[in-house]
């Protein structure tokens, strides 16, 4: 198949796809009702919504419209297309007629030389026998007659076998021509196929020529009517900018009268809060200056008491391993400038034993349990002054947040009552005491006698790991032996020891007899040597 016909036929096939293509506009795109306005709480219509309705319709119509214009000057493209397409296929069609006479002349004339050809052999065909018949007769003459008739002979001879070889020569080319003639019927026949061809494409091209131009037509008589809903449509834009402009203006005074009113409450809001944070001040200083009775402050101990448990492990004297555990009551407090939990027990509450050598267990887990949740503790630390008064900062999962009981805080000033609430933690006693301090040391105090005045139990003495509480409810302290109390509003703690995972027993050992060899003379810096050794109580 060669290029022109193959070209016509994909012109053929895109002019079918264009004439069974639809390209009709959605009737619902110009379908929007213009008097749709929203309206607010107010009753007043919204100019900016309202505006956005209009210009929303408007819009929709001029791009229907531009749409409408594209999609004619897109068929008259098509149609300007179709008609190069059909004068191409014209050109095409002359082109091939053309072809068409040239091989017939070409036939005619490969069929004249034919003729002349044969006439040719028929003539050196005659000439042949002529010689042979002369030959026949020149047997019969004279020697001499017999030389010249031979030597006439063998030139005739010579004459005819070229004579023969242009009688083969003119076959050939007569064969190649005969060929070349098949060649001509069959490119001649393929020519009138693809001639009836080209006949019906230009038909097809015709109709789909005339139904462009009716559906040019059509569309023109479109744009010229929703031209005409544009301009009726712009008048009305127009009326309702107009009325919009004065409502705009009439909520424009409302949103200032809002505003105002708005400004108002903020600076009322304002107001309440700057009054709540002074009243919770004023709430805070009265809790701190409100005398509680020794029995509430020990049912807010109950309520908000924890459990420190120890789990460690211990060699046998046959040297087997025992794993133990051991609990003991405790509190949650926060000190001075913290936002963590910090938890407090007296060393000799422990397995750790520092009286005389450092005996420390193998393995040494320290958890602290509130209700049925169990938080474990990465170190403790040692307080600076008092060894002995052990530490534990305590981290708290957020899931447990809501579990956690309310940590005690501290009285801004502890000594502000001359009278305190000790409680046994272990045997759930509780009285008061009044108390003294000691002269250059800020964070201990003294309890008179030792004594404490129970209004259950009568008086009993205090002991070391005994809980202070201010009559104003707040923690101070943790007793570090039967008289005295180590004041924990602000301390400074050394260590830490490891526990858990990482917990080591010869680096603990080290810790401890470092920590302890610091008060190699058995007084903690700053207090008089009239004082217990700390660490090594009863």
């Amino acid at each position: 198949m060669n290029r022109p016909l193959l070209l016509l036929i994909c012109d053929f096939l895109l002019l079918s796809m264009f004439a069974l293509a639809r390209f009709d506009v959605p009737q619902d795109a110009i379908a929007v009702d213009p008097s749709a306005l929203i309206t607010d709480g107010d009753g007043l219509a919204d100019p900016g919504e309202a505006g956005v309705s209009e210009d929303g319709l408007l819009r929709t119509l001029e791009q229907s419209l531009v749409s409408e214009r594209e999609e004619k000057i897109r068929q008259q493209q098509e149609l300007e297309e179709a008609q190069n397409r059909l004068a191409r296929t014209s050109r095409s069609l002359e082109s091939l007629q053309e072809q068409y006479e040239d091989a017939r002349k070409n036939l005619d004339a490969i069929s004249n030389e034919k003729q002349s050809t044969e006439s040719e052999v028929r003539r050196l065909e005659d000439a042949l026998n002529r010689s042979r018949s002369q030959l026949v007769t020149l047997e019969s003459m004279s020697r001499e007659e017999k030389e010249k008739l031979e030597e006439e002979l063998s030139r005739k001879e010579r004459d005819l076998i070229i004579q023969e070889t242009r009688l083969q020569e003119v076959q050939l080319a007569l064969r190649q021509k005969e060929d070349i003639l098949s060649s001509a019927i069959r490119e001649q026949a393929t020519l009138e196929q693809r001639l009836v061809d080209a006949e019906q494409t230009v038909t097809e091209v015709l109709r789909e020529k005339d139904n462009l131009e009716a559906e040019s037509t059509r569309l023109a008589s479109r744009n010229q009517l929703l031209d005409s809903t544009v301009e009726i449509l712009k008048t009305e834009k127009q009326m309702i900018s107009e009325n919009l402009s004065e409502i705009r203006q009439t909520l424009q005074l409302e949103r200032q009268k809002n505003q105002q009113l708005q400004d108002q409450a903020v600076q009322l809001t304002a107001n309440v809060a700057d009054l709540a944070s002074q009243s919770e001040e004023i709430r805070e200083e009265i809790r701190r200056n409100t005398v509680l009775s020794p029995h509430e402050i020990f049912s807010s101990y109950i309520s908000r008491q924890v459990f420190v448990r120890f789990e460690y492990t211990t060699t046998g004297l046959v040297g087997g391993r025992n794993r133990r555990e051991a609990a003991i009551p405790a509190i949650l407090f926060r000190p001075a400038g913290s936002n963590g939990y910090w938890t407090v027990f007296h060393i000799n509450d422990s397995p750790i034993d520092v009286r005389g050598r450092v005996s420390i267990p193998e393995e040494l887990s320290i958890w602290l349990q509130f209700g049925t949740t169990a938080v474990e503790l990465d170190q403790i630390s040692f307080h600076r002054n008092d060894p002995a008064i052990v530490l534990g900062r305590v981290s708290i999962p957020d899931e447990y947040a809501g579990e956690v009981p309310e940590p005690f805080g501290f009285p801004d000033n502890p000594l502000q009552f001359d009278e305190a609430v000790v409680i046994q933690p272990t045997e759930q006693n509780y009285g008061t005491s009044k108390f003294s301090i000691i002269a250059n040391l800020d964070n201990l105090i003294h309890l008179q006698d030792g004594g404490v005045l129970s209004t259950l139990l009568g008086k009993f003495n205090a002991r070391r790991g005994n809980l202070l509480f201010s009559r104003s409810g707040d923690f101070l302290g943790i007793m570090r032996s039967g008289s005295e109390s180590v004041l924990l509003k602000e301390f400074t703690a050394s260590g830490p020891m490891l526990l858990g995972g990482r917990f080591d027993q010869e680096t603990a050992r080290r810790l401890l007899e470092r920590i302890f060899e610091i008060n190699s003379s058995g007084v903690p810096p700053n207090v008089p040597s009239n004082l217990p050794r700390p660490g090594a109580f009863p």
